[in-house]
This record gives C-alpha cells, structure tokens and sequence, in this order.
C-alpha cells in the first residue's frame, strides 16, 4: 500500500483598507458532528451558527470528512475531489457561498488514486466569508455538490465554524498530512506583524482529540464515533470516526510552526492540518501574494509576488548566513499603487555555500517599512544527486523523482513564479529509490522547480515542460 496526499497550494482571499491596526479576536466558535446510523446513511453533520457582532469580521468554516470505499468493488462513495478531476462541495449560509481557501486530502490506497483502488479517504476542506457578506442571526450551512453519498459504507463529517474580528485578508500558507502518526506540525508561517493571527485547524479519520501546541490557544476540538459499517483493513476501520481541532496565536511577529498531539496510537489514519494566516486591519502597504527562494541552473531565484499594492515605492532582497543579520543585495522599483497582481524576480548568483536565508524588505513611499517573511535554501558545495525524468517531458501528465535519500519529508512542485501546482500526487515510494508523480491533467507548458525536502536540506532541479 502506499499513501497519498493532495494539496491545494495558498491562495490569498479577501483584501480590505481600514484606517488602524487592531489586533485580531476570536470572537466564537461552533462544532457540530454526525455518524452513519445504518447501511447507506449518509453520516452529514448539520451546524447552524449565529456569527457573534464584531469590526471588520472574517467567518471560517471547515469540514472533515472520512469516505470509506470498500468492499464494493467499484468504489463505495467515491467522491472524485476536484484535484482528480472532480469538484469541490460548495457551501452556502444564508443563501450566500463561502469561498474556498484550501483543502487538504489523505488517501490509503493499494495503487494509484482512483474510485476501484482507495479504501479509506480523510479530506479537510476549509471556506470563508468576509465582514460584508456574514449574515447576521440563526442560519444553517448547507453543502451541495460533491459531498458524502455512500451506497453502504458508514461514513462520519464533522463540521466547525468560528469568527475573528478585526481582520482585512486570510490565505492559506502551510499544511501537512500524515497516513498513521500520533502528533504533526507544520513548517513555520510568518504572521507579519504582532497584529495578525496564524489560525491552524487540523482533521483526522478517527475519534481522538487534539491537543493544542505551545503558546497556541484552542479554539475547539470535537470526536464522532461510529459503530457501522463492515469494511475493515489492518488497522484501518470505517467503524472508527472522525475528529477536528482548531486552534489560533496572536501577539507576537515572530515565525511559528503550528504543532498538534493526537490522543490515542491505534487506527489513527489519514491526519491533516493546514495553517491560515490572518492580517489584521490596516493600511497595508502591500498584500504580499507569495514568496519563495530556490536553486536553479544560474544560482538562487528569489521570487515574490503581490495582490495589492498601496504607495509601494521599492521592494529591497535582503540575505544572511545566519537568520539574524541581513544585507541588501538587490532592489527592485514597487508599482505604486496597483490593486492586481504584481511578479518580481531576482537571480543571486554568488550565494556562498550552506544554508543562505532570503526575505523581502518593502519600503513605502513616505518610508515605512515592512518585511515579509523569510526562506532557507541549502546550497551545497557538490551537485546534489537529484534527478527528475523525463525531463523534458512532452504531454506532461506524469514524471519521477530520483533524489538518492532516505529522509524525504516533502517534494513540492512550483512554477516559475514560486507558486505551488495544484495537484500533486505522491505514488509507490519507497526511501532510497524513484517515487512517481502523477497529476489528474497534462501540466501546461513552462518551467517547474521540484524541490527535495529532507530533515536538513532542501535540493531544487528544473523541469521543462513542452
């Protein structure tokens, strides 16, 4: 068997002017949770929620959901999500859709995802909704579209809602998922300013509770047991459940990873967790997009792009050796004021060897500062044995990864704006040797970096696509 996990990359939602900075609140949160009480019931939670009053109010709402596929031979409620192809649930309050902003997905499967070979699935699929359009009173989420419709598994969702205030934007910047672990935690998330919140919520296809991670505050966390269903394999049940946790850290400006313990080590299957930055209200210079730094054939390509730009006058890349200490080493001119999406690009060609950190300095026109967050490339003193084939690759819809270690702990796929490609599948891996990417669409013709994540170092190589 091997495991697979689908993510959606971050994608920044809402964007607002307010004259002052407030620190960001929860202001409320909700749990709702349902199981399957028979063959073919349907296991749906149903959450009505009265979002509390508040200034500037951002509404998250997230669901777990674990499918369960077997025994039928052609995939008991198989709900192709849309990162193969399918679509995502929509969500609506009052008559009004919430808007994606990520989604997580675990499978366990004995091949390559499809509708005949997954036996247990696990997604988090988190939404949101800004200050002007939350409606006010009593009012039930309702889900639409591809959601839970099993013929005889017995399936579990649970459902959370909760409210900040005080907020201009939230984008999803981190997640991780694991097939079978008792704790997980995200890479560090830069929350700007002492002002933001970095919200983290976390699902799993079994009935434990999570425990918050240091200085983190738990907004929630909520179990459903299930007592139906038939279909066993291993350690894996449909019988199990389902489980969310929320929690949030504001107050401070510093990096944070965003750690979470699992109650209980048995039939723990298919945990994910994904971390949403929140800004607070402001006159934001600029709505930083994405931002990342990586190795390709002429050196280090520092990449960063903005949603939004406001008396943006120079953007400075800025390098140290040891995380602390900083210098310039190069300038590029800001928009303006430019409310679209802005990309900057920078090559550093004489970077010195080992780790090398990279982050962005934003100056405004009346000469206010800002920085945005900061990025590690590893650059060794040989070539790294890193190998993607084919390469190029004609009518891209698939290609191996070669790295030669035994320590990977992520491979991620971006273009050559250091956004992350949707989908990405990881396939028959096994440490030491090729794994497979296979993607549900033939990649559209450019330039990707694949980039090796292992404990102590990250390798990046070029993939042309024709």
């Amino acid at each position: 068997m091997c495991w697979k996990n689908l993510t959606l990359g971050a994608l920044a939602i809402f964007y607002s002017e307010v004259a002052q900075s407030q620190t960001i609140n929860l202001i409320s949160g909700s749990y709702s949770a349902a199981t399957a009480t028979g063959s073919g019931a349907g296991g749906n939670a149903s959450l009505s929620y009265t979002a509390p009053a508040g200034t500037d109010r951002m509404l998250i709402f997230a669901m777990s959901i674990e499918r369960d596929h077997k025994p039928n031979p052609t995939g008991d409620n198989w709900a192709n999500p849309a990162v193969l192809g399918g679509s995502t649930p929509t969500v609506t309050l009052a008559g009004t859709s919430l808007t994606l902003i990520g989604w997580s997905i675990a499978y366990w499967a004995n091949a390559p995802v499809s509708e005949t070979t997954t036996n247990i699935s696990t997604e988090l699929i988190i939404y949101g909704l800004p200050e002007a359009s939350i409606p006010s009173g009593s009012n039930t989420f309702t889900i639409t579209g591809n959601f839970n419709n099993p013929a005889n598994a017995g399936d579990e969702s649970v459902f959370a809602a909760m409210t900040f205030e005080n907020v201009s934007s939230a984008s999803n910047q981190a997640h991780n998922s694991c097939g079978s672990c008792t704790s997980l935690s995200t890479s560090a998330v830069d929350p700007l300013s002492i002002h933001n919140a970095i919200v983290s919520i976390a699902s799993i296809g079994s009935p434990r509770t999570y425990t918050e991670g240091s200085g983190y505050t738990q907004i929630g966390t909520t179990t459903v047991a299930n007592a139906n269903g038939t279909y066993t394999s291993a350690s894996l049940s449909e019988k199990d459940g389902s489980g969310i946790g929320a929690q949030y850290i504001n107050g401070t400006s510093s990096t944070q990873t965003s750690p979470y313990t699992l109650s209980g080590s048995t039939n723990l299957f298919g945990t994910s967790q994904m971390v949403l930055r929140m800004v607070a209200t402001s006159t934001l210079p600029v709505e930083f997009n994405a931002f990342d730094a990586y190795k390709n054939d002429e050196g280090i390509e520092v990449v960063w792009s903005t949603a939004a730009e406001i008396n943006s006058d120079l953007f400075i890349v800025e390098r140290s050796k040891d995380g602390e200490h900083f210098d310039s080493i190069a300038t590029h001119k800001g928009k303006g004021n430019k409310a679209t999406l802005s990309q900057y690009k920078f090559i550093d060609k004489h970077a010195p060897k080992g780790h090398v950190y990279y982050r962005i300095k934003e100056v405004d026109i009346d000469g206010k500062l800002s920085y945005y967050n900061t990025k590690s490339v590893y650059v060794e003193e040989e070539i790294a044995a890193l190998s993607v084939f084919p390469n190029p690759c004609e009518s891209c819809q698939s290609f191996s990864v070669n790295a030669n270690r035994n320590n990977i702990n992520q491979i991620l796929i971006k273009d050559q704006f250091g956004k992350d490609v949707a989908d990405e599948v990881f396939v028959s891996y096994t440490p030491g040797s090729a794994m497979k990417i296979d993607f549900p669409n033939v990649l559209s013709a450019g330039v990707y970096y694949v980039t090796i994540q292992t404990n102590d170092e990250l390798i990046t190589e070029k993939l042309i696509v024709k």
